[in-house]
């Protein structure tokens, strides 16, 4: 349900000056939606330090300038309920009561963690990925580094040195 959303505008349309391509990544929503209204933020203000005037005759120009323009969501919005601490079925339920998707990771007795989290409003019908684990508050990522480092154990090896400006073993 998450895309890599991109949008390309390039202006004066007759005789391009300007280009400007925006990506963004992990959303759920179409690239027309989120990363056009940034494209046209941007390209108003890069045309105005540029000097370039809008051309209101131009065939389907709006005429101005929309800095200001909102643009509507693709779906309804909605908040996310927090399902910390219930069963897989309590959580579930819950979930799927108020609209949304689930995707479940781990194994254990309690929802320990939810992405997105519990009050985040996002799009109707996205999912909802939620951590099982025995108890609330347990760590929910696994780690990331090695339990044993060789360049670490390396170090922790290497008897006492001397450093060389005080090695008299050493000759210059």
């Amino acid at each position: 349900g998450e895309y890599v959303v991109s949008f390309a505008g390039m202006a004066p349309a007759d005789d391009p000056r300007l280009t400007v391509l925006v990506v963004i990544d992990g959303l759920p929503f179409y690239g027309g939606v989120v990363a056009a209204p940034v494209v046209q933020a941007v390209m108003l203000d890069s045309l105005k330090y540029l000097g370039v005037k809008p051309d209101t005759n131009a065939p389907l120009s709006p005429g101005t300038p929309l800095p200001d323009q909102i643009f509507s969501p693709v779906k309804k919005a909605a908040e996310v309920p927090s399902v910390l601490g219930l069963t897989l079925a309590e959580g579930q339920l819950e979930l799927k009561k108020t609209g949304f998707s689930v995707k479940v990771e781990g194994k254990g007795s309690a929802i320990i963690d939810q992405i997105p989290h519990g009050d985040a409003i996002v799009e109707e019908g996205s999912t909802v990925l939620i951590y099982l684990g025995e108890e609330v508050g347990e760590q929910t990522f696994g780690q990331w580094w090695e339990d044993i480092d060789p360049d670490i154990e390396a170090i922790k090896s290497f008897t006492n040195r001397v450093p060389i400006s005080t090695n008299e073993d050493i000759s210059e």
